[in-house]
């Protein structure tokens, strides 16, 4: 999962990723409100939980930039 959401970035200087161990920080990760991974946080507002497609990613992306 870190190497789509890694891969979105690289192709856009407007995505900036930041990838993190829940376990390492756990105090992020309850701010967050993240349970499980894989757990992509979106402007800081909007989850997607799970496993997801590129497709589906950029869907998500876009549908916030809107």
């Amino acid at each position: 999962m870190a190497s789509l959401v890694h891969k979105f970035a690289f192709e856009s200087p407007v995505i900036t990723v930041e990838a993190i161990s829940v376990v390492a920080m756990v105090e992020l990760a309850q701010s967050y409100k993240v349970f499980g991974t894989p757990h992509i946080v979106l402007n800081r507002l909007d989850h997607l939980t799970g496993r997801v497609t590129e497709a589906q990613l950029l869907a998500a992306i876009a549908e916030r930039r809107s």
